[in-house]
């Protein structure tokens, strides 16, 4: 696994270095002939999918009337590194959490969700695991009560989950909000503990009227600010990073 993340890791950074070499070959290229004739070629390292997005930047920029800039030419050189860096760095892995089931039932006058998840962690994640960075998520649950433009939250519950390799100890701690952490012997169980959440009391039905709609919301959210410092702004931008879900809605049953 190691080996692998090496790997990716070289070519990675290989690729930054013919992007940036490329970038200056193409400034000298438009500074010389004054045009943007030849730039497209500086790119064919990058990947197919990105090479037309850089083919259709340069047309577009081409039949500008702003191509003599030395403004227009940065722009143009900082667009096409971020479009070969960027969205070349995106694996086709998705390692977002997914949200499988979810469901209310009413108990006694209180509505209570449940729900289950799956996570999916990265190669990279994993690795930052393996060696003590602990991961946060949180699960953001809402009642809504549904209109024509603008749903109006009723209720909003926040559960943060955080996963903690113990190398020492060779188990893993999960805790959830300010409780005391549970342990577990293998990364599964730990996962698993986070992957369900049942009978959360959501909402009093003192609050829910028969003639109106009601949905309730889920997202997981990983926390990138809780990573060390260093990590964080690379995450942004990193795919493997990618921990989080969408929201899904599921109308709430009276």
């Amino acid at each position: 696994m190691q080996n692998c993340l090496k790997c990716e890791k070289l070519v990675f950074l290989r690729t930054c270095s013919k992007s940036l070499r490329s970038t200056a070959s193409s400034v000298r290229t438009v500074r010389r002939n004054r045009s943007l004739d030849g730039v497209n070629e500086d790119f064919e390292h990058c990947p197919s999918t990105n090479r037309k997005g850089v083919v259709g930047l340069v047309q577009v920029l081409r039949n500008s009337n702003e191509l003599s800039s030395p403004t227009a030419i940065g722009l143009l050189c900082v667009s096409i590194i971020l479009l070969c860096l960027l969205t070349g760095r995106a694996s086709a892995a998705d390692y977002s959490v997914t949200v499988i089931t979810g469901n209310t039932e009413l108990v006694g006058n209180i509505y209570h969700f449940n729900t289950e998840l799956e996570y999916n962690l990265s190669p990279t994640a994993k690795e930052a695991l393996q060696k003590g960075i602990p991961l946060t998520w949180i699960v953001n649950i809402k009642v809504e009560q549904q209109a024509d433009f603008w749903n109006t939250t009723l209720q909003e519950k926040k559960i943060t989950y955080q996963i903690h390799n113990h190398a020492l100890l060779n188990q893993y701690s999960v805790k959830i909000n300010n409780d005391l952490p549970l342990m577990f012997a293998t990364l599964t169980g730990a996962l698993n503990s986070m992957s369900k959440i049942n009978a959360i009391a959501m909402i009093n039905k003192q609050f829910i009227h028969q003639d109106r709609s009601y949905q309730i919301a889920v997202k997981v959210t990983f926390d990138r600010e809780a990573l060390p410092i260093p990590l964080r702004p690379l995450s942004y931008f990193d795919s493997q990073w990618a921990l989080s879900s969408g929201w899904t809605v599921w109308p709430l049953s009276k």
